[in-house]
């Protein structure tokens, strides 16, 4: 008894210790794994991973894979920033030689998992939902340079349908017939500011097939100069030529007078099948083209 005496105190200091050690560790680790993380384009590549993992593994250019504790990521633009979904994978390449920083970011992440009897229609009003939130926050429909500015949806070649309108909703019975018991995908293109953004949805058909629907999404987030870059060929040509916008930038603007070409005798056409065009959509240009274009004296408005 005397014994046990000596070593209560001691006891006492350890159980209040540890009363008190628990709740300061529970909140560091809530901290830790309830911060939700920013991600954006332009910043320094090392920074960026070291930021969001504590590492910096070299895969294309830059990658972050499997953040772990961080259910969750911002994508951070401005008056456009927004959530993502919850993240399984992401990748980033980065123009550092020309001073971009970071300039492309790729998301893939499980977006809905549902056996319930109304399985896809739960899955559409919850990607519908995140379509109509980045439009609020000011993320607006973008072609591709030199493709048909279509409003609404269209049939391919094969009858299959495609809904790349931004406004344009597919109705309950449309998505049925394009996700229900097989693979299909859906995406959209949209642009805020500078910053051009590809969402695909995705249908897992085997798991369909077991009465259990999977959804998953990717989001592609790109530098629109990058992209602008990208049609002058540089790549295909002389790398060292992409660190000299003097000589890709004219290629850029041959290309964008072929594509606008094309864009209207495709438009002609299906103006006669009586599918409506967006006529009053201006392609989206970035900075260092159109100081290019000012440049020769030309009026970019």
């Amino acid at each position: 008894m005397k014994k046990f005496l000596k070593i209560l105190p001691v006891l006492v200091v350890f159980t209040v210790c540890a009363i008190a050690y628990v709740p300061l560790f529970a909140q560091k680790d809530w901290k830790m794994n309830t911060g939700i993380p920013e991600i954006s384009l332009r910043e320094n590549e090392q920074e960026l991973a070291n930021r969001l993992n504590g590492g910096y593994e070299q895969i294309y250019s830059t990658g972050f894979i499997s953040l772990g504790g961080y259910p969750k990521i911002r994508f951070k633009h401005g008056e456009h920033s927004f959530m993502l979904p919850d993240n399984s994978h992401v990748l980033a390449s980065s123009q550092e030689g020309n001073g971009w920083g970071v300039t492309s970011i790729e998301v893939d992440a499980e977006f809905y998992r549902s056996d319930r009897p109304d399985k896809h229609l739960q899955a559409r009003k919850k990607f519908l939902e995140l379509l109509r939130e980045l439009q609020a926050k000011g993320w607006k429909q973008y072609y591709v340079h030199g493709s048909p500015r279509i409003i609404g949806s269209k049939k391919t070649w094969d009858s299959e349908p495609i809904f790349n309108y931004l406004k344009y909703e597919p109705s309950e019975k449309e998505w049925k017939e394009l996700f229900n018991d097989t693979s299909h995908s859906l995406s959209f293109l949209l642009y805020a500011e500078d910053i051009i953004l590809k969402i695909t949805l995705r249908g897992d058909n085997t798991v369909f097939r077991n009465g259990e629907a999977v959804y998953t999404i990717s989001m592609e987030f790109d530098a629109l100069e990058y992209k602008f870059q990208d049609y002058s060929g540089v790549y295909k040509r002389d790398n060292d030529d992409r660190f000299i916008p003097a000589k890709w930038l004219p290629m850029v603007e041959e290309v964008l007078q072929s594509n606008d070409k094309y864009r209207m005798e495709e438009e002609r056409k299906l103006k006669r099948q009586g599918i409506k065009i967006d006529e009053s959509y201006q392609d989206p240009l970035p900075k260092i083209y159109t100081d290019y274009l000012k440049n020769k004296g030309k009026n970019t408005d």
